[in-house]
Parts: structure tokens; sequence; C-alpha cells
């Protein structure tokens, strides 16, 4: 009777390991995912402002070559 006792009381500290082993496991998951989160958070906002000073250069020479068009176009119908 004495061995069924002590291998119940391994069972159940081996059981009680497992679950403090689980909940450490979890709590790291938690943290890595809260912190890939706002890894991508900041990656997303910096990527956002470059993609908006791309859009304004090529606003910016959307409106030169626009201009140079109508220059063109200018000493074309002058010429004629």
């Amino acid at each position: 009777m004495h061995h069924f006792h002590s291998l119940l009381l391994k069972l159940t500290t081996l059981e009680n390991r497992i679950l403090q082993y689980e909940t450490r496991l979890q709590s790291l998951l938690t943290t890595n995912q809260s912190e890939m989160t706002d890894q991508i958070s900041i990656l997303q906002e910096e990527w956002t402002r470059k993609l908006r000073g791309k859009d304004t250069e090529i606003e910016g020479f959307r409106r030169d070559l626009v201009g140079i068009i109508e220059a063109l176009q200018l000493l074309h119908d002058q010429s004629n």
C-alpha cells in the first residue's frame, strides 16, 4: 500500500510540474505575441510614413511632367 501512495505522490508531483510548465509556456507565448504585435504596429507606421512620402514625391513629379507637357504643347502650337 505504501508503494501505491508513493506512486500516487510522484504522479501528483509530475502533474503539478507539467501544469506549472504549461502555465509558464502560455505566459511566454502571450508575452511574445504582445511584443510581436507591438513590433508589427511600429513597422506598419514606419512603412505608412515612407509610402506617404513617396506618394508626395510622385505627385510632385507628376505636376512637373504636366508642366513640361503643357510647355511643349505651347511651343508646338506657337511653331504652327
